[in-house]
């Protein structure tokens, strides 16, 4: 399909997640990386209570809270910006729901995150 997407272990994500414009200042190692690189002020991120997930929107993505074999569950953030549509975005999250559901034998919950709905609550499923 073409859309930026990344995923997060949220057993390793303290408190909210909130997709917002960095500072500067926040602590950030990119994946599979050793050393801080911190988001440039004014870049949209994702982060936790603690630190950045991911950055220049799910482009960068983070090393404390990458997927791992031993991930229980996980959050995966698709990026749907135009000219992608809703619709668009609903067959995607649809076609990859059945996709983690058959591979990997896990419950999905979805949900879309929009100006008339700036936040959701996440399930966590043992």
């Amino acid at each position: 399909h073409g859309l930026p997407c990344g995923g997060d272990d949220l057993g390793k994500i303290e408190g909210d997640l909130v997709l917002t414009y960095a500072q500067g200042d926040e602590w950030y190692i990119p994946l599979n990386g050793t050393e801080p690189e911190p988001p440039q002020k004014g870049e949209i991120i994702l982060r936790d209570s603690r630190k950045v997930l991911c950055r220049k929107w799910t482009w960068r993505q983070g090393d404390a809270t990458k997927i791992t074999e031993s991930t229980v569950s996980a959050v995966i953030n698709i990026d749907c910006l135009p000219p992608f549509t809703l619709e668009d975005l609903e067959e995607i999250l649809a076609e990859a729901s059945s996709l983690f559901a058959r591979y990997c034998g896990c419950h999905v919950t979805t949900g879309v995150l929009k100006n008339d709905t700036p936040e959701l609550e996440i399930p966590v499923v043992q």
